[in-house]
């Protein structure tokens, strides 16, 4: 891991994603702060991202708290039902797993994710300790369109 300023972007392609998805809170923090771990372990979006898509990562399940994912429970729910949601949607994640025994998350981004992040033309420039004030699907989503604008 390098040196981290918190801050990360997502292509206008996955804010659009985000926005018109029909995804709950839940799953949209889950989905970002995944995407902003990527990003400090697996340095994407870059142009040669098939060489990163073999890779599995993991994280703390602290790390994802600290981002807001759940920050006061003292439980795995938040994180049970997003990583449910997103092994259901099948097509993000080659490889989610909630590791509760080792308080860890470990990921494989898709082709079709990081073909979608690959695009960069234009992007959203965010910070990653922002998403804890985030309160509601709606905040995000004007918080992620305002980086996009900006």
């Amino acid at each position: 891991m390098f040196a981290d300023n918190g801050k990360f972007r997502i292509s206008s392609r996955m804010a659009a994603y985000l926005k018109y998805g029909g995804l709950g809170l839940r799953e949209k923090k889950f989905l970002l702060a995944t995407i902003y771990y990527q990003h400090l372990l697996g340095d994407w979006p870059t142009s040669k991202w098939k060489d990163e898509a073999a890779n599995t990562h993991w994280m703390p399940l602290a790390d994802y708290r600290a981002l807001g994912c759940a920050p006061r429970a003292n439980d795995t729910r938040f994180l049970q039902y997003a990583t449910a949601f997103w092994l259901g949607q099948g097509h993000f994640f080659d490889h989610l797993k909630l590791c509760t025994d080792q308080s860890t998350i470990t990921w494989k981004f898709s082709e079709d994710a990081f073909y979608l992040m690959s695009q960069m033309d234009e992007y959203a420039l965010l910070t990653a300790q922002s998403m804890w004030q985030l309160r509601t699907s709606m905040d995000l989503d004007v918080w992620v369109q305002i980086a996009l604008r900006h």
